[in-house]
């Protein structure tokens, strides 16, 4: 229903979000003076919560949102608007986790926030 993430590879750009929606598009980006502008298939749609994003198929976040939930953040991530998500899958987390049980609930929050760029980027 959405559009999260872009995967590239030599042949496609793809982009990845809910329900099944996977429109693709050459992977030479259009270069103009604020970003770049790839052509895709098809129409982009408005996206769903971060929550249900991240738990969905096969991105393999669900860590990312059961910190959230840990630190109460959740419903605050859920109000923001015009933010970029920087989100490590399941393995990120698996990599960091015992340094991740270490920190305090209010330490984990603060690390969290990186994650979570508001405005435009």
């Amino acid at each position: 229903m959405s559009v999260f993430s872009t995967m590239t590879n030599v042949n496609m750009v793809g982009f990845y979000g809910v329900d099944d929606y996977h429109p693709e598009g050459s992977p030479t980006a259009v270069p103009f003076s604020q970003g770049w502008i790839y052509v895709i298939d098809d129409v982009l749609m408005i996206p769903p919560s971060i929550s249900k994003i991240i738990t969905y198929g096969n991105f393999n976040s669900g860590s990312f949102d059961t910190a959230l939930e840990k630190t109460g953040l959740t419903e605050k991530v859920h109000l923001l608007h015009d933010t970029t998500y920087f989100i490590p899958d399941n393995d990120g987390f698996d990599a960091v986790k015992d340094s991740l049980e270490e920190l305090s609930t209010e330490q984990l929050a603060e690390e969290l926030k990186y994650h979570v760029v508001t405005g435009k980027v």
